[in-house]
């Protein structure tokens, strides 16, 4: 077996490996600017249980001023003198339009509203401020927040750290030719693919579980104190 050299790398998030970028429809509902602070939690009860969904990288609600200029086009009304907002829900077969307005009615004494047009929005955060600038322009005001971002794809950026820092250590490496020995091991016994994880108690460096991940599931082998050596191309020295 090879040498093999370690290397600690934190996988990318969610968001950082998609490959597009994903639209989703939307409701853009016209209301009364009075009802401006509490439109959401008005409207909460009924929205669809969806976390692609919760629109958090959106604003919920905004002016006529602050719409893209192709909604503002669509908006092809005369709003009589109205003083409105646009709040923004997404559309799904969960909620349709007239449960919406159902919603709004006890709430909403003008007539003719609330009013309702349909809008393309993105589906996920921007990565970058430029992208929340583009998309501002073309669908929807779009707020680009990187802490919000780590939180919601990644553990802290301070837990990241203490995790990198305790495992770039030479007891890493030597955890992970173990691992390696093992799979190799399965491998060539016909009992797995070639891969296999070390699970350690870090405080005092027994393996608790080695785990060999083959094509139907997962070989566990029990816990065990004693050490397992390795020569320098990763090969087992002691049974």
């Amino acid at each position: 077996m090879e040498l093999m050299y370690s290397r600690i790398e934190p996988l990318k998030t969610l968001h950082e490996t998609r490959s597009t970028d994903e639209f989703v429809e939307a409701f853009v509902v016209e209301i009364p600017a009075t009802l401006a602070s509490k439109a959401l939690s008005i409207v909460k009860p009924i929205l669809p249980n969806d976390r692609t969904l919760s629109f958090a990288h959106l604003r919920r609600v905004c002016t006529l001023n602050h719409l893209p200029v192709d909604l503002a086009w669509r908006r092809d009304y005369d709003s009589n003198g109205l003083n409105t907002v646009f709040l923004l829900v997404p559309n799904s077969p969960l909620l349709p339009w007239y449960k919406i307005c159902e919603t709004f009615a006890e709430h909403i004494q003008i007539e003719g509203l609330p009013r309702c047009f349909n809008a393309v929005v993105p589906r996920y955060a921007p990565l970058t401020s430029e992208q929340a600038i583009l998309w501002t322009e073309r669908y929807w005001p779009t707020q680009f927040n990187p802490a919000a971002q780590l939180l919601q794809d990644a553990p802290p950026l301070n837990q990241l750290r203490r995790v990198i820092a305790e495992l770039d250590t030479s007891a890493t490496t030597h955890f992970l030719q173990i691992a390696r020995a093992a799979a190799h091991d399965a491998k060539i016994n016909g009992l797995g693919c070639g891969t296999g994880a070390v699970i350690v108690n870090p405080k005092t460096g027994q393996i608790m579980l080695l785990r060999l991940m083959r094509g139907g599931g997962v070989t566990r082998r029990p816990p065990t104190t004693a050490p397992i050596s390795l020569d320098l191309a990763g090969q087992r020295t002691t049974p």
